[in-house]
């Protein structure tokens, strides 16, 4: 685990040692750095600390310096799929065997300079410096789980993978977006690219930037996630087995030998799936899976009735594969107020996803027996074990007349000449589903959360929030299984969550992996006939399949989804409660500004903790994301923070 800054200045004076010594004494504080470099040569000075916890994924040179090249590299990465890129270079898996991730990224962007990373797999970024063409060269990985930060200045171009280093290099202090703060409020960001910070950028994922003297920053978009092909002509028996040869592949190369492994497992086809395949993997190199559960005490289950947990098939995983490290993990009488408060120290950013927050028992679990890489399922609902629910329609939209025949001669036929039906109607009477779907919209849960959130409503009105709300792309229709796919994994959502959760496990040194997210798994995936992704009544038909010899059938068969990822959220949620009220109490009296309705939020609290309701408006996201910005203003006023938020 690497992190690493750089600054490009434009007039060509060496950077002052000051500053990269200031910026490398203070990742050294935050992240108890085992090493540590700083390089400079002309106009450009880099540096990186290293957090060497045992983890054997990355690269195990800290920064490559190859003097005959002309070339400095500094990387963040776990390449993957390294026989395929060693033969695209046409070198032999025996000549691999000593040369680190950073060696075989430079001798990559060696062969194919920045188009270097159409050939890359895993999760990377990294920065390039090219002395011989003064250019600086950086990239992010597909769907950025490795971060990547810059801003450009009147006299410099800054870089890091750690947000914080950013004002240490520019010497000046961030300046908080109120429109970020406001979409925040609001539970959606505004856009992949922006963050908190004026000025602060971040490298979109799939995406390369190059830098040159005197020029523009270039930003080249190297990667999309789209059905190329489709195989047509694949049986139904070589789908499945390609799709289970993949998905064994991309849980491989997250487990590297000789590493301590955990894996998130709840019970739902996702991690039970991920949990199976992973354990046989590490039996087979005799080496031991730790596996942790999100649950219920029977005291939380108890109080809190609408918060039921998957332990039942969680437990029948555990037995069926014989795990022995298996750890129930409740949080009971454990509030999440200190977590928050960890994570806003280290990042000094408000929170946009609450998974990482309460997944902090699991990560102090982890650290004690000395995980230093956590297999998670986060990725599978939209990828390959997606429901694939526009299949009908894909299906009558393009004709497809035999699959339609064979589909006819599966499904229950009521279910089927209701849609059947919607789809006639949508054809040719389009009014009514228009209008069916604006009744529909003013109704959802979503949209009455939305309008009870506790953004301000100047705040709301300024920024056109119900608009750009509106105006998701996750709210449109979608004609096609993979055009669907497509905007659910590269949605917004999932890039902050990515962000923030690698974030804050990283301060307890352990490394996230995401075999869902593979890049080849998911073309592959991409590639096969809808058929097989919606079949014989069963949604997400082909992973089921690669699931039939490796987890009970009760839980491969299952078609309900009970229980929340996290359970025991509102029962920690409940615990400080009077802390909540004082630091609402407390923004109220003495911040000068307001992003807060501060009557809705207290509502809002309310309404999460209630122990009786069963359907509840808010997700416990809505809450922490305000409760976040009010520490935050407090801190900025109390003079422990400087990120520019207006208090």
């Amino acid at each position: 685990m690497n992190i690493f800054f750089g600054v490009l200045y434009k007039q060509k004076y060496l950077p002052q040692e000051d500053i990269l010594a200031s910026v490398l004494n203070h990742l050294k504080l935050k992240y108890q750095s085992e090493r540590e470099v700083i390089w400079k040569d002309h106009h450009v000075g880099m540096g990186m600390v290293m957090m060497d916890k045992g983890s054997k994924l990355g690269s195990e040179q800290i920064c490559f310096l190859e003097e005959d090249l002309g070339m400095s590299l500094l990387v963040d990465a776990r390449i993957d799929y390294r026989d395929y890129l060693l033969r695209e270079l046409g070198e032999s898996l025996e000549f691999s065997q000593n040369l680190s991730d950073s060696q075989l990224i430079l001798k990559a962007y060696q062969e194919w300079g920045t188009e270097c990373v159409k050939h890359l797999y895993g999760d990377f970024s990294f920065a390039i410096w090219d002395c011989v063409k003064k250019k600086l060269f950086c990239a992010r990985d597909h769907f950025g789980i490795r971060p990547f930060y810059y801003s450009e200045c009147s006299d410099c171009f800054v870089f890091s993978s750690e947000i914080s280093s950013i004002p240490l290099l520019t010497g000046k202090p961030f300046s908080s977006d109120d429109q970020m703060i406001s979409d925040c409020i609001m539970g959606f960001p505004s856009d992949k690219q922006s963050t908190l910070y004026k000025g602060v950028n971040k490298l979109l994922p799939a995406h390369y930037l190059v830098k040159s003297e005197g020029s523009k920053t270039k930003l080249h978009r190297y990667w999309s996630l789209k059905q190329t092909e489709e195989l047509d002509y694949i049986s139904e028996a070589d789908a499945i087995s390609g799709l289970k040869d993949k998905l064994i592949r991309a849980i491989e190369h997250r487990i590297p030998p000789g590493t301590k492994v955990g894996c998130e497992l709840s019970g739902g086809l996702d991690s039970s799936g991920l949990t199976s395949i992973a354990a046989d993997i590490c039996h087979r190199s005799q080496e031991q899976l730790y596996v942790y559960t999100h649950s219920l005490s029977e005291e939380q289950k108890a109080h809190f009735f609408p918060y039921r947990d998957e332990q039942e098939y969680s437990k029948l995983l555990i037995k069926s594969i014989a795990i022995r490290s298996h750890y129930v993990i409740t949080g009971d009488q454990i509030g999440i107020l200190p977590a928050l408060y960890q994570l806003l120290i280290n990042s000094s950013l408000p929170l946009y996803q609450s998974y990482p927050l309460v997944s902090d028992q699991v990560y102090e679990k982890a650290l004690n027996h000395g995980v230093t890489v956590l297999l998670s399922g986060f990725g599978g609902d939209e990828g390959i074990s997606y429901k694939a629910a526009q299949y009908l329609e894909e299906m009558l939209i393009h004709l497809k007349w035999k699959d339609f025949r064979t589909f006819l001669q599966s499904e229950d036929i009521k279910s089927k000449n209701i849609s059947i039906i919607k789809y006639f109607i949508k054809k040719y009477l389009p009014i009514f589903p228009a209008l069916f779907r604006a009744w529909k919209v003013l109704n959802k849960p979503v949209i009455k959360r939305y309008r009870q959130l506790p953004l301000k409503n100047s705040l709301r009105r300024k920024y056109k929030t119900k608009r750009r709300f509106n105006s998701d792309p996750i709210f449109k229709h979608y004609k096609n299984i993979c055009e669907r796919q497509s905007v659910l994994l590269n949605h917004k959502h999932i890039q902050t969550r990515l962000e923030q959760t690698v974030s804050f496990a990283r301060i307890f040194g352990i490394e996230y992996c995401y075999p869902f997210l593979d890049v080849k798994l998911l073309e592959y995936y991409f590639s096969l006939p809808s058929k097989y992704k919606y079949n014989k009544g069963l949604d997400r038909y082909a992973y089921r399949q690669v699931l039939s010899d490796v987890v009970p059938d009760k839980i491969r068969l299952r078609l309900d989804k009970s229980g929340a990822t996290v359970p025991s959220v509102i029962s920690r949620l409940s615990l400080n409660e009077s802390d909540y009220m004082s630091i609402i109490d407390e923004a109220e009296q003495n911040n000068t500004f307001h992003y807060i309705d501060y009557k809705r939020l207290k509502k809002m609290y309310k309404e999460i903790t209630c122990k009786t309701r069963g359907r509840r408006i808010f997700a416990p996201m809505n809450f922490f994301n305000s409760i976040s910005i009010l520490i935050l203003q407090k801190w900025q006023r109390e003079g422990k923070i400087d990120i520019g938020i207006k208090c």
